[in-house]
């Protein structure tokens, strides 16, 4: 027999229900699975990183018990300061160092969008938190994160589910973490609230020509394997322990149910007890 193949994740986007990446990852871990690189949208992309730089599923989880629905408003009311900020700035970059991206120890590919070219944006290089900040930039809330030249928001609003980009960092096989079902792909209203009326119609009218324009990548390029944690009930912006615990809960039953699968995926021989 040869070598495994290279084994990458692609991890989707859902705010809060994106902690079910964590639950996979405990299970990949405690499988043995070889994981080559790492891409990530939003959510993921935030996990993506910490787990590519390093930390373990349980530092990553102690991280986001941690959060406080303070924490989150004072990175986006803060997001120019993003290293000196207090709160969720600090931890961000406690799931990622202070290094660049293609200084991590794993490949790692976030996902950002440039609505004003009505671009996806894909982020391998450069400092690890602005990619972060950028791949996490909710429209109309806050302002748009400046990297390379370019003025970058969310890019799950785009691709939510980056299927393609562990084959573009050099996997052979991908298996990627649907977190966004059920979640209405209705992001102008659930931001309604917070829209700033001056940038909103150039926003708004950029966002819905992107939506409408894209063609969903897991079907033109499916993943070898796709994980689809049931997560109902469980808000995008639920904010508290008792939805991130459930979610994790989530990700590891889907992550455990599918072991064989993901075995034959990996070509790993499962563990024993």
């Amino acid at each position: 027999m040869g070598n495994p193949p290279r084994v990458g994740l692609a991890l989707g986007a859902g705010g809060i229900r994106g902690c079910a990446h964590i639950g996979v990852l405990k299970v990949l871990v405690e499988e043995r699975i070889p994981i080559f690189c790492v891409a990530g949208a939003s959510s993921g992309a935030v996990i993506g990183a910490g787990f590519a730089g390093g930390m373990s599923p349980q530092d990553i989880e102690d991280t986001f018990l941690r959060l406080t629905l303070g924490d989150y408003l004072r990175f986006y009311l803060d997001r120019l300061h993003i290293r000196q900020s207090s709160g969720v700035g600090r931890k961000i970059l406690d799931l990622s160092g202070s290094l660049l991206i293609e200084q991590l120890p794993m490949p790692c590919a976030m996902v950002a969008v440039d609505l004003y070219r009505k671009e996806r944006v894909i982020l391998r290089e450069g400092p690890v938190a602005e990619a972060i900040k950028a791949a996490i930039g909710i429209p109309f809330f806050s302002g748009p994160t400046r990297l390379a030249g370019r003025r970058l928001y969310d890019g799950g609003l785009i691709d939510p589910l980056p299927v393609d980009l562990p084959r573009l960092l050099g996997a052979e096989r991908v298996i990627a973490v649907d977190v966004g079902r059920s979640i209405p792909r209705a992001p102008l209203a659930l931001l309604g609230s917070f829209l700033k009326p001056i940038r909103a119609l150039r926003e708004a009218g950029s966002l819905l020509e992107l939506m409408s324009g894209a063609l969903p990548k897991l079907y033109t390029n499916p993943p070898d394997l796709l994980l689809i944690p049931d997560l109902k009930g469980i808000g995008p912006n639920s904010i508290r322990q008792a939805s991130i615990k459930r979610a994790i809960a989530q990700g590891e039953a889907c992550a455990r149910a599918a072991l064989s699968a993901i075995h034959r995926v990996a070509r790993v021989a499962a563990t024993r007890s």
